[in-house]
């Protein structure tokens, strides 16, 4: 199964037994999922941090950080893409408190023992198909509903536009694209909130060139 014809979706399964760990990595490998697995919750928590993993898979009793504990993490972390789904699984039947400890840290779903493997992947591939059919319409949006800035197709669109009317006019032109580098994770939020200012900054001084020019947007 792939989300694009491009590429093969990734799974993380994040387990303390050695014997369901391998079990799942069966399971999404006959998929057609590429798995990476680890038993350590601190080793998952970093694994997801940088990102690539359409599904994360975490044992509800993982070590050092058990996986409610990872996916709050991962749900606080603004750099994190929150539309991956993190399945929190429990080795024991489910209790109502597990679950809705579970689901109030952002849980996408929440199994037990023996897993509804079907159920599991009928879910799965119903949202990753809607998730990139969202993604593909955003993708020629110009403009980005949240922050009100141009998209980079949106960008792509103005550029070519401001190239036309500079050559229509005999005038110079240039076009600038920059991003703020992404502090590493294990940085910690120190570094993410300095790069959210500088960003904050630019968009204050661009912002500010647009509306006397229309040439700089």
């Amino acid at each position: 199964m792939t989300e694009t014809n491009s590429r093969k979706l990734v799974a993380l399964i994040g387990c303390s037994d050695e014997w369901l760990c391998r079990s799942l990595e069966s399971v999404f490998a006959e998929k057609g999922y590429d798995v990476t697995r680890t038993g350590s919750g601190k080793q998952a928590l970093k694994l997801a941090r940088r990102g690539g993993y359409d599904v994360l898979m975490l044992d509800e009793q993982l070590h050092e950080l058990t996986g409610v504990d990872v996916c709050l993490a991962l749900r606080e972390d603004p750099l994190f893409d929150h539309a991956t789904p993190i399945v929190i699984i429990s080795s024991s039947h489910s209790t109502l408190p597990g679950r809705i400890k579970a689901y109030a840290a952002g849980a996408w779903e929440y199994c037990h023992l023996p897993l509804d493997v079907d159920g599991l992947f009928l879910r799965l591939v119903t949202f990753l198909r809607a998730r990139q059919e969202l993604a593909a319409s955003q993708a020629t949006s110009l403009m980005d509903p949240a922050s009100g800035l141009y998209t980079q197709f949106g960008l792509h669109q103005l550029a070519e536009q401001l190239e036309a009317r500079a050559l229509r006019n005999h005038e110079a032109f240039a076009c600038v694209t920059f991003t703020p580098e992404q502090a590493a994770p294990e940085s910690g939020q120190r570094g993410n909130s300095s790069a959210r200012e500088f960003f904050a900054d630019v968009v204050h001084v661009v912002r500010e060139q647009a509306r006397k020019s229309d040439v700089v947007a």
